[in-house]
């Protein structure tokens, strides 16, 4: 079946004598995987439509079954983002975000909408932009925080957050369960109900008021923690992201009681 589709481009496989199998995330059908036949000729038109992390206008021969690639007829590129290229911390966090795509095969068409909003905003405001599209995916592959009460009873009146259950937590229920460690910082809950609810129409820099750039690591190191639970990857990629990201992993306290 023939489709025609906005798409990023994910990653890109070097196959045989001249092909490329690629990964692209569609607007109309999410993740979509497809050979590229003769891409990598002197001569051919199609590779500049196949650039890495842009989007591109694909026409592809779509199969029906999961499991085989479909093919590619032709790639028009609409916008390439040269800050990527120009910033290694970008082209690393970019590069974590496409595998963990791939790697949960998250295939609904929303998750195109999260990746153009993180692209055309990752280099206005790195860590918040960060910390949104990380939790916004976990909660795609089912291990986001539990942030719509109480993650025990549900309760809406919050005092704290649980960093082993990844959740907030009620007055009567931490007296219930003191082994746990809890947040109890104000200023920390309140960053992550403003991540939680973000409203994708505004201006990412409107969170950027009262901004504490230790809370914000704090929460992102959490969020990776969660990551590197929930899905397998290589350890240098994810030193690599920690490093981008200035996380120290044994500096930044929490106030837990």
């Amino acid at each position: 079946m023939l489709v025609n589709t906005n798409a990023f481009i994910l990653k890109t496989i070097e196959y045989e004598d001249n092909d490329l199998i690629i990964y692209s995330l569609t607007q109309k059908y999410g993740l979509v995987s497809f050979i590229a036949k003769g891409v990598r000729k002197p001569n051919s038109k199609n590779i500049f439509g196949l650039w890495l992390y842009s989007n591109s206008n694909l026409d592809i021969f779509k199969s029906n079954r999961l499991n085989k690639l479909g093919k590619l007829k032709t790639a028009v590129i609409n916008k390439k983002y040269y800050y990527i290229e120009k910033n290694y911390k970008y082209y690393v966090l970019i590069y974590f975000l496409s595998e963990f795509i791939i790697k949960n095969n998250i295939r609904d068409s929303n998750t195109f909408i999260l990746y153009d909003w993180y692209l055309n905003n990752l280099n206005q405001n790195l860590l918040y932009s960060t910390s949104i599209i990380y939790l916004k995916l976990l909660f795609k592959i089912g291990n986001g925080f539990y942030l719509k009460g109480c993650y025990l009873c549900n309760h809406k009146v919050i005092v704290g957050f649980s960093i082993d259950n990844k959740g907030y937590v009620c007055k009567n229920c931490i007296k219930e369960n003191i082994d746990y460690k809890i947040i109890y910082n104000k200023e920390f809950l309140e960053t992550i109900n403003n991540i939680y609810n973000y409203n994708f129409d505004n201006n990412i820099n409107s969170l950027q008021q009262n901004f504490n750039y230790k809370i914000i690591l704090n929460i992102i190191k959490i969020l990776i923690n969660l990551i590197e639970e929930n899905t397998v990857f290589d350890f240098f990629i994810l030193n690599e992201v920690k490093g981008v990201l200035n996380l120290n992993w044994q500096n930044h306290k929490f106030n837990i009681k």
